[in-house]
């Protein structure tokens, strides 16, 4: 049985009115009573697809209320039925407003119309919480005693947070106040704290001293079990009905096939998922199922094994050997072949590449290390986190080793870093390309009744490393037909979807897309598009094969002109996002620097880190923020302290060999060389021009301007995109109601707003 698309119909919008128009008047404190038109409509899709056990790809745009939209039909799935539903985000901003603004309107609701009382809980890595046992350690070794738990509390109660006075605990160095806090924090703190809810600045990775991870907790054996945090929040999902959780614990799943969600025999059995912030979801499973080795990398690991553990050093003795006669091969190798630093070679398209068998030499060797400290009873807690750094090179080792379908593997030179110097390293890498299999099997579905893959999987979690190795070997050779998987109703939406989603995601139906409630301001603002006269595109291009072409080196320093004027004329009340990082430091050095802009420049690489940079902006009104991708999701700055969004360029991704694998892969199916070139490099980067240029409108009262810093989206420009390409990246700007074309006009039109 396959779960079916959901009928492209109409939808009746009086039907689940009802729970939505209630929970739309929870959230608005009485405000409004009565869904918008586009989250009516949305909702009853979803309904369609949840009582039918199909699929649903919507695209919303911002402003549609989708969070309320999917959860409605949730928590009725829930009340009237006893179904349970995973809802996963891609951001912290928006699991935080699901939690806690979203679902208590909606749990009102549905206990107002169905009389039942629906709970809702947050599932997140097992590392993200408190460990008590790992805190006491970590506490013992700083104040340098054997005390009790309590007389620990006490101790650490007495230092002052203001005491700056170095401190080092396992290798991770802070300040004796800061350790202090954290740890009587992590101590003394009522129900699931974790790493979000603490309150205590963190400069480094002092959180590691406070948690653990799920392979090194000792489960009921630990002397303080009843205080472990992950398993309560563990607990609490498990009699949940509706689970939120991210996108990286569904890309684990999805990409190594772990069970952390669905299928897991602690959560219970799951009938829906819901993915809002679609869109990044492939991507996410591409990267958690890609792995990259380089000789430093196993060294590294190896050393800090021999530190630790001593009783290692004969195993990493060897592993490093093994090590470096792998990689001593794979170079050889990569100079037999002429390949440049920036070339590399695909190793299944090469019978002639025999160096895969050393890689598996490095993972007997590794498997020695492994053992000795799982049967080592006084490993400390920093040798046991060593074990799971270990499993995953191993994981690593035979992700490349061993060929799989829809999995690209490659040598290639790596530029390094040792001892001080610059130098160039072979790499041997591999990941998934086409991601749509891993998505259906290990996420759209799950597993049937005694599942033979769930039994094994949920040992993996107690097993030592032998009895591991012997597990995921039966995995592996566990035949899928032997293993039957049911489906389950699956809801991916997003306010930005490229065409070929579906597809990337392993989803039958196509997108539905519900109008945007946000037009009106829209057609009030508008988007600058540069058309410089030819001279002016001289200063920025280059002639190759007869034509002008945009020289991004210079471009940046052209940019920095138009952002200067445009940001001035604006007089702040600004977001600036590159294409690069470097491009974007220059930006945010040129603001600072520049004497008519007198507003205050944040960027998101600010020493207090990018939220408190984000928050700031957003209380300065006037302010400037400066940042990359990290900026164009999970950033809400309504009203006036956004009205001008600066792109210097489409961030487009670099040449390698994953998105080339995936051109590959659409050449193979008949495209042509150019059109699947655009579906996978310019449909990526106008998915990130899509979610940049949304910053600017979050509300029906917003307007301001959006500049793309790029001549060549303009057909008339003697450097314009091709055609295909142009349109591509042109769709994002088509809603806005004013295009400009000209740096004056553009100005002249800021001024206007801003006298109106």
């Amino acid at each position: 049985m396959s779960a079916q698309p959901v009928e492209s119909h109409e939808p009746d919008l009086d039907r689940g009115v009802s729970l939505l128009g209630r929970a739309v008047w929870h959230a608005t404190n009485g405000a409004a009573n009565a869904p918008r038109e586009a989250q009516g409509k949305l909702s009853l899709w979803i309904s369609l697809a949840l009582e039918s056990n199909g699929q649903l790809v919507g695209k919303a745009p911002t402003g549609s209320g989708k969070g309320l939209a999917y959860l409605t039909p949730a928590f009725e799935r829930a009340a009237v039925a006893g179904e349970r539903t995973v809802v996963s985000t891609e951001g912290l901003a928006l699991q935080r407003q699901l939690l806690l603004k979203d679902s208590p309107a909606v749990a009102a609701a549905t206990k107002e119309l169905h009389g039942k009382d629906v709970k809702t809980a947050v599932l997140k890595g097992f590392s993200n919480y408190v460990c008590a046992r790992t805190t006491l350690e970590s506490a013992r070794i700083l104040l340098n005693t054997e005390e009790s738990l309590q007389k620990v509390i006490d101790q650490l109660a007495n230092i002052s947070a203001l005491d700056f006075s170095p401190a080092t605990v396992r290798s991770v160095q802070s300040t004796r106040g800061t350790l202090a806090a954290l740890f009587h924090w992590a101590l003394t703190a009522t129900g699931t704290p974790d790493a979000d809810e603490c309150p205590v600045e963190l400069p480094g990775n002092e959180w590691e001293l406070v948690s653990t991870t799920s392979s090194n907790c000792a489960g009921e054996k630990c002397p303080l079990f009843s205080m472990c945090s992950p398993l309560k929040a563990r607990e609490e999902c498990a009699e949940a009905s509706i689970v939120i959780t991210n996108h990286h614990m569904l890309a684990i799943q999805a990409g190594r096939g772990i069970p952390v969600v669905i299928d897991n025999m602690n959560l219970g059995e799951f009938h829906h998922i819901i993915i809002d912030e679609a869109h990044s979801l492939p991507s996410l499973v591409r990267d958690r199922g890609s792995a990259s080795l380089t000789f430093d990398r196993i060294r590294r690991l190896a050393d800090r094994c021999a530190d630790v553990a001593p009783y290692t050093r004969t195993s990493v003795e060897q592993l490093i050997k093994a090590a470096q006669f792998a990689f001593t091969d794979v170079g050889e190798w990569l100079r037999e072949n002429k390949v440049g630093d920036s070339e590399e070679l695909r190793i299944d398209e090469h019978p002639d590449f025999q160096e895969l068998d050393h890689l598996l030499a490095i993972n007997d060797a590794l498997k020695s290390v492994r053992t000795r400290i799982s049967e080592n009873k006084a490993a400390t807690e920093e040798a046991r986190r060593l074990l799971e750094r270990l499993e995953s090179l191993s994981d690593d080792i035979a992700t490349i080793a061993f060929e799989a379908p829809g999995v690209a593997r490659w040598a290639a030179w790596k530029i390094v870093e040792v001892d001080g110097e610059t130098q160039r390293a072979p790499t041997v890498a591999a990941s998934p390309v086409d991601v749509s299999g891993k998505l259906r099997f290990n996420l759209w579905t799950r597993a049937g009744e005694g599942s033979t893959k769930v039994s094994l999987a949920s040992e993996l979690e107690d097993a030592d490393p032998e009895s591991r190795d012997e597990i995921m070997d039966m995995l592996d050779n566990l035949d899928d037909e032997d293993d039957p998987r049911e489906p389950l109703s699956v809801v991916a939406v997003s306010a930005t979807l490229s065409p070929e989603y579906p597809r990337e995601a392993g989803l039958r139906p196509p997108i539905r897309e519900v109008p945007s409630p946000l037009t009106p301001a829209y057609e009030r603002s508008a988007v600058y598009v540069p058309q410089p006269p030819k001279h002016e595109l001289q200063r920025i291009g280059v002639e190759r094969y007869g034509k002008l072409k945009l020289d991004t080196k210079l471009h940046v320093e052209w940019a920095i002109e138009q952002i200067l004027t445009l940001v001035e004329a604006n007089q702040g009340s600004a977001m600036v996002i590159a294409a690069t990082t470097g491009n974007a430091q220059r930006y945010a050095e040129a603001l600072r620097l520049d004497e008519r802009i007198a507003q205050t420049v944040h960027t998101q690489w600010d020493p207090k880190g990018r939220a408190a940079a984000v928050d700031a902006w957003k209380a300065d009104t006037s302010s400037i923020i400066v940042g990359t991708k990290s900026l164009m999701t999970g950033v809400d700055a309504p009203g006036e302290t956004n009205t001008l969004v600066i792109l210097d360029r489409p961030p487009r991704s670099p040449l390698n060999p994953v998105d080339k694998a995936r051109v590959q892969m659409l050449i193979d199916r008949g495209e042509n060389k150019f059109s699947a070139d655009a579906k996978i490099y310019a449909a990526d980067a106008a998915v990130l021009i899509e979610q940049t240029v949304g910053r600017l409108i979050r509300s029906i009262n917003d307007s301001g301007l959006v500049a793309v810093l790029d001549p060549r989206l303009n057909p008339r420009s003697p450097m314009a995109y091709g055609t295909l390409t142009r349109t591509i990246y042109n769709k994002p700007l088509k809603e806005y109601g004013t295009r400009i074309t000209n740096l004056d006009a553009a100005v002249d039109w800021i001024k206007e707003r801003g006298d109106a």
